[in-house]
């Protein structure tokens, strides 16, 4: 349990992080700036996130007026945390704000493309019923009506008004017919063109509708929000965002509060019960002979003393506890003779237990918890 609340704060806690960094980098306008905007971004971010474990952790581990420390640090992880929660806000709504652009721009689009397909769709629709005519019907009409004029030149246009041909009128009437029909044919022509760059339009619309994203609602979450609390869609929004990251980064907060809490808790005084519990040990009888069945058990607990401090969150193996004892016994003057393996275990583990140091076995070894070695 620990260790997965662990993982998921840190891997929360660098998300939010970076996405606040990326967020200072982007709205400003040069590198420079941004590189330094998105440092106290992300600084403020990791004291918001990660103080109040850190508050916790000095609140347990100190005593007395020590613990003010760990107050003055809770103090200043809440002002972080409040102001990285605007941070994270301000990145989350430029964000939405982006893509809530994009939405309306593409609902914008399809709505101006269904008004020009209906005033398309109306203006081929308002266009009297006629026959397809093309550019072949139109030439020939223009033949016919070439020819009836020149026929009618060649029987009225003589040159003397009083000569005129006895067909004359005939083919006046023939020339007027051509030409209406060749005006017809060309008004048909024209309107057949038109017909068919109002369908091409029209086909080109379609395609485009039919292509675009579907858009029905902008923020279809703001607007369901909107109706269920009768807020307008951007009050709705807004609230919704805000709760968001508030949430976000208090689970985070907690989470690293709550891995911090599910350490084992030192008991006050501990490192002065390991000096105190020594000093029995090295000036007054063992508590029981099973416990310290030879004088050289105070070399031991000497060595405690010197070389294995506690250390929070450290671990380190018998083995190299017990390498570390034997070169010990070699640095002291005079030398110390060192204990047998078992003796030294037979010493060394009851101690342990008397100044609270757990040991866990994990992969076939054995582990002190939370200590270290001295160098």
């Amino acid at each position: 349990m620990r260790s997965a609340l662990g993982i998921f704060g840190l891997a929360a806690g660098a998300i939010v992080t970076m996405m606040v960094g990326r967020y200072a980098y982007v709205s400003l306008d040069t590198p420079i700036d941004g590189a330094m905007a998105a440092f106290f971004f992300a600084a403020i971010a990791i004291g918001g996130i990660g103080g109040p474990a850190v508050a916790v952790h000095l609140f347990r581990t100190t005593h007395g007026w020590a613990r003010l420390w760990g107050v003055v640090a809770g103090l200043v992880a809440v002002a972080a945390l409040a102001v990285n929660l605007s941070n994270s806000l301000g990145a989350i709504a430029g964000r939405s704000d982006k893509t809530i652009a994009q939405r309306q721009q593409t609902a914008d689009a399809r709505k101006d493309d269904r008004a020009e397909l209906a005033r398309l769709t109306r203006e081929r629709e308002a266009m009297p019923a006629l026959a397809p005519m093309d550019a072949a019907a139109v030439h020939a009409a223009k033949r016919t009506a070439d020819a009836a004029t020149r026929a009618r030149e060649a029987e009225c246009d003589n040159g003397d008004p009083k000569q005129r041909g006895r067909n004359c009128r005939a083919y006046e009437a023939t020339e007027s017919d051509a030409n209406a029909k060749l005006a017809a044919v060309t008004a048909a022509k024209a309107a057949t063109d038109q017909a068919a760059s109002l369908e091409s339009k029209a086909a080109v619309v379609r395609a485009r509708l039919g292509k675009a994203e579907p858009v029905a609602n902008v923020n279809p979450l703001a607007d369901t929000l909107g109706r269920i609390f009768s807020l307008s869609a951007d009050t709705a929004a807004t609230a919704q965002q805000i709760a968001m990251v508030v949430v976000v980064e208090l689970l985070i907060a907690f989470a690293l509060i709550a891995w911090e809490l599910l350490a084992p808790k030192l008991a006050p005084g501990t490192d002065e019960k390991l000096h105190a519990n020594a000093a029995v040990i090295l000036d007054a009888a063992p508590p029981s002979a099973a416990a310290l069945p030879s004088p050289e058990a105070s070399s031991v607990a000497r060595f405690m003393l010197a070389c294995l401090p506690r250390a929070q969150g450290e671990r380190v193996t018998r083995g190299a506890v017990y390498k570390r004892y034997l070169r010990w016994c070699d640095q002291q003057e005079p030398r110390t003779e060192p204990l047998p393996i078992p003796a030294f275990w037979e010493q060394f583990e009851p101690l342990c237990q008397r100044v609270h140091i757990r040991m866990r076995e994990k992969g076939g070894k054995v582990y002190c918890i939370d200590v270290r070695l001295a160098a």
